[in-house]
């Protein structure tokens, strides 16, 4: 009888992440009668006060009751510097989706070298996206404002501010130089932020110090969750900081020392730009190693010579675990600082500084192009033939290739090679069909990492032509970017220029000099409405605001006099009046305003006019134009194409989403809607068009894997229709004129996408409803340690999985016949299945209660390694098979399935230890055990809160409230030998109960 073991229950402890206090969500009581017994303000354990109760519930003697939440690391943040640096962390969304990628690998954490390679292949893709990240801050900073906007010492885009105008004083290596601590800063914060949060999340004390001997490698382990390493990833995310440090300080000085090799400005920059090409490769070889605390580590002392050499890998992964990342990374930073210090006395001649960036556009190709056949190597890795992997592989090369020799009209041809070329890497998914029990036939990894390129894809691209479209003035659009600079329209003067100046010219902090009746400017700034190269008598083009050495200023005709404004004046014979010194407020001869007469001193059309000389002491003279010409700004195309390729994402993308819900809605739903009155009587007719619409929402959100598959095939259709088009560095106008409209309304709509997010982030501090499905997604999102990326956002499960397991076996003790009951609701029920892995032979005295859990059907379908099947002893799902089909969501005489025979079921003392509660009109949470409903394993839960229960009136529940619940207390019961309150109108709970 249940009331037999009730002296065994020592604790009944909950785990669920709230926003906020956990009081009134997680145990039911006011909020002061609630007292936090461990933990800190970041998480802590909480019960109810002496004298408190629970509604509806008279616990028994010698139980007691706990909640543990986590929600302050999660989204549960203080103060607007807390929810602005949340916010933040949405900008690494790529960062941490390759994350999910490593994890979700069908193989993670297997002792075979495809698990190995496929753990290398997604590191490396996460070097490849830092490796974006800084190229798109570098591309910002230094090509299109140290490089154009000051271009050959010209002020090119009047947008920026005046304060920036120093910068066009420098010489080009001195411009490169000081734009390059832009990116440098980036770096900084990301660092900065990974630090932070690696002490905060990760650094935490564990319960116990984890040595691995080779016994426990060699163990065999049903889940990656029951590892000892799992969750000891400090190390593991310490050395990966170092590499991905280095590699983005090495971006910066490949990108910066290449062109100015390239372009003629030598020197020093030879031993830098090699120094970082040979840290790239470290890093990249380094990434690729197998460390002895990543869980695919095997020690092979075993392999003979022979072995060695089929095997190369074994030999230099031993020499690359030795090399020294701290020295590499701190060598990075030396380099960076000689590379600056080279850049800074490195010269570029005038006509060198009238060129493009060196290599822009195929830096962005060649990027994308490396990490689109590293996704291919992730979803072919080991499951198909290697035959079909070459082939695909070569397909996304050749279609990269022909961009530099199709006619721009081809469109038709390139685009049907893109889908031939996907047809080819689907037909090898359409093999793995077969294995339904995992998400997308096993490509969860390439699904993520795909997702993955698509958001830095957009991030970049939005950031890099929204910036250059800002430089370019605004009145310009998309349109007037350019992919190839016009070399015959120089922006600035070159030696000693004659320039023509027209309407008022005035002269702005200047130090002038009166010389023999000649006027000459050594300081300051000279303004006028517009200035023109003199050649042979005729103004042959206007050129921008510019900086010079020395420069010949022709006044216009009929013009005597220059306005002076906080300027100073002297002659060039006075003794105190240092000309090479600027002019401030207390230099001799300063005047506030005036005018100064200028004599005709110069030749023009055999005639004497009047004119300015430059001739700079120090420096140079700025000669700024009112209204200067705008010159196009030039940006990599494969920029350009990508918005035009997310907006044609979007706009397909929804008309086949709508198409499929349509489908569902008219195919699926009527069945579900049939259940609510067939299978629940019970509901109160009040509510049944409530619970209706619930259960139909919710049948849709189950079947979001198949949403996602239709649109993303067509999304890889798109992508590599994309890297065909922009490899040549064509713009889209030029293969369809009518692009030209569309490419500004594509970036417009990048950039709403880009604010939208950031506004949603904004929108959590005001919004419950926003901050809980942010919760959420953040929950699913940093649950996984970071073994790919260290600046993804932090794990925050490597704090708490060890803190309940702490707590776990502190209430355990050494009494064998004590019992602990975990109860987890959404994520709660993931972290208490890992928690359950962890105690290992002391799971016998775990009671396992999950409610609104995810466990089975999403990270069982999407993680199989750490939640399958196999890895938790349930009956696999292949989820819903089509759209049109009401199954699972309506329960029918489909065979009820086998479990595997290993995992954390069998582990406990009984299979009917593990109790999951679900909704059907919970869009989140489903069912453990299998697709069909079971009156202990499985139990639907009501939506509506049944009268007399305690709680108040008839609001249909989804994914909340579980935990009070007439359901989850009658579950609790069979192991508290408590008694159940059960209200008069709801006699399911009447039925008796197997014993526990």
């Amino acid at each position: 009888m249940p009331g037999q073991h009730a002296s065994k229950v020592v604790m009944e402890l909950r785990v669920h992440g709230v926003r906020g206090t956990p009081t009134d969500s997680m145990l039911g009581v006011a909020p002061e009668d609630v007292v936090q017994v461990a933990g800190d303000r970041l998480t802590g354990f909480y019960r109810i006060a002496d004298g408190a109760h629970p509604p509806l519930r008279t616990l028994p003697a010698g139980l007691s009751l706990e909640a543990y939440s986590w929600g302050e690391l999660t989204s549960g943040v203080r103060g607007v510097l807390g929810w602005v640096t949340r916010v933040l962390w949405l900008v690494l969304l790529p960062f941490a989706l390759v994350n999910l990628a490593f994890w979700a690998r069908t193989q993670a954490g297997e002792d075979s070298g495809q698990a190995r390679w496929g753990m290398r292949a997604v590191r490396l893709s996460a070097v490849i996206l830092t490796v974006i990240a800084m190229l798109t801050v570098s591309f910002i900073a230094i090509d299109l404002v140290a490089w154009q906007c000051f271009r050959a010492n010209a002020i090119a885009c009047p947008v920026l501010p005046d304060w920036m105008d120093r910068i066009a004083g420098l010489s080009a290596g001195a411009r490169i130089a000081v734009m390059s601590l832009v990116p440098l800063g980036a770096l900084l914060a990301l660092v900065a932020l990974s630090f932070q949060s690696l002490a905060r999340y990760e650094a935490a004390v564990h319960e116990s110090e984890v040595t691995m001997t080779d016994a426990d490698r060699d163990q065999s382990r049903a889940s990656i969750l029951e590892h000892p390493l799992m969750w000891r990833g400090e190390q593991r995310t310490r050395r990966l900081q170092r590499l991905h440090i280095a590699a983005a300080l090495s971006t910066v000085v490949l990108y910066t020392g290449i062109h100015m090799l390239v372009r003629g400005g030598g020197g020093w920059l030879w031993p830098t730009t090699s120094a970082a090409a040979l840290i790239m490769a470290l890093v990249v070889l380094r990434t690729m190693t197998v460390d002895e605390d990543d869980l695919e580590y095997r020690d092979e002392p075993h392999l003979g010579r022979l072995t060695r050499r089929v095997f190369p890998w074994t030999g230099p992964g031993r020499l690359m675990r030795r090399l020294p990342l701290d020295a590499l990374a701190w060598t990075a930073l030396g380099v960076v600082a000689a590379h600056l210090a080279a850049l800074w006395t490195a010269e570029l001649s005038f006509t060198q500084q009238e060129l493009a960036w060196y290599g822009s556009n195929l830096w962005f190709i060649g990027l994308f192009v490396l990490l689109t056949v590293v996704h291919v190597i992730v979803f072919v890795g080991g499951r198909v033939r290697l035959r079909w992997t070459f082939l695909v592989v070569l397909g996304v090369f050749a279609l990269v290739v022909s961009g530099w020799f199709v006619p721009a009209g081809w469109l038709a041809v390139e685009t049907l090679a893109a889908w031939g070329l996907l047809l080819l890497f689907h037909r090898n998914r359409s093999r793995l069909a077969g294995n339904r029990c995992v998400a997308w036939g096993g490509a969860g990894a390439s699904v993520m990492l795909g997702a993955a390129t698509m958001v830095a894809l957009l991030f970049t691209s939005a950031g890099a032509v929204a910036a250059a479209n800002f430089l370019n003035g605004d009145s310009q659009t998309v349109a007037d970017l350019i992919t190839v600079r016009n070399e015959r329209s120089p922006v600035s003067a070159q030696g000693e220029p004659r320039l023509v100046a027209a309407g008022d010219v005035r002269l702005d902090g200047a130090r002038v000099v009166l010389e023999n009746g000649a006027v000459r400017v050594t300081h300051g700034t000279v303004r006028t409405d517009a200035l023109a190269r003199e050649s042979d008598g005729v103004a042959s083009y206007a050129t921008a605001s510019t900086m010079v050495d020395k420069a010949v200023l022709l006044l216009p005709p009929g013009t005597t006099t220059v306005q002076l404004v906080g300027s100073c004046f002297g002659r060039g014979d006075d003794p105190a009046y240092p000309a090479q010194e600027p002019c401030t407020g207390e230099s001799k001869g300063f005047r506030t305003a005036g005018a100064l007469d200028v004599s005709p001193s110069c030749i023009l059309d055999r005639a004497l006019v009047p004119c300015l000389r430059v001739v700079a002491a120090d420096g140079r003279v700025a000669l700024k134009v009112n209204d200067p010409p705008q010159t196009p700004i030039v940006v990599p195309q494969v920029l350009v194409w990508t918005p035009l390729m997310l907006s044609s994402m979007l706009v397909l993308g929804g008309l086949l989403t709508a198409a499929m819900v349509v489908l569902y809605r008219t195919k699926a739903a009527p069945a579900i809607r049939e259940l609510v009155g067939g299978d629940s009587p019970e509901v109160p007719s009040q509510d049944r068009d409530g619970v209706t619409d619930a259960r139909v929402a919710a049948g849709l959100a189950h079947r979001a894997e198949r949403l996602l598959d239709g649109s993303g095939t067509l999304t890889t259709a798109l992508a590599l229709t994309t890297l065909a088009l922009s490899s040549g560095g064509r713009a889209p106008w030029s293969v369809y004129p009518g692009l030209r409209d569309v490419a500004t309304i594509s970036l417009y709509i990048a950039l709403l996408g880009s604010i939208g997010l950031m506004m949603a982030g904004a929108r959590v501090r005001r919004s419950p409803t926003a901050r809980r499905n942010v919760g959420i997604l953040w929950d699913v999102t940093t649950f996984w340690p970071r073994a790919a990326h260290p600046f993804a956002p932090p794990c925050y499960a490597e704090r708490v999985v060890p803190e309940i397991t702490a707590r776990a076996r502190w209430a355990l003790g050494d009494d064998p016949t004590r019992a602990v009951v975990l109860s987890g609701h959404s994520q709660g029920s993931l972290i208490c299945v890992a928690v359950a892995c962890r105690l290992n032979g002391r799971a016998k005295q775990l009671r396992l209660l999950t409610y609104g859990s995810q466990v089975r059907a999403i990270y069982g379908r999407v993680f199989p390694a750490a939640a399958g099947p196999d890895a938790l002893g349930y009956v696999p799902t292949s989820g819903p098979t089509r759209l049109r089909a009401a199954w699972p969501d309506v329960p029918d005489s489909r065979p009820h399935g086998t479990p595997a025979g290993t995992g954390l079921r069998f582990l406990l003392a009984r299979p009917d230890h593990w109790v999951n509660l679900f909704r059907r009109g919970d869009p989140l949470g489903y069912r453990v055990y299998s697709d069909r409903d079971h009156p202990v394993y499985d139990r639907p839960t009501l939506e509506v809160r049944p009268s007399g229960s305690g709680d108040p009136g008839s609001l249909v529940m989804t994914h909340g409230g579980y935990q009070h619940s007439p359901e989850y207390r009658a579950a609790i019961a069979r192991w508290t030998g408590e008694p159940v309150h059960v209200p008069p109108t709801d006699p399911a709970l009447a039925v008796p109960l197997p014993p526990a």
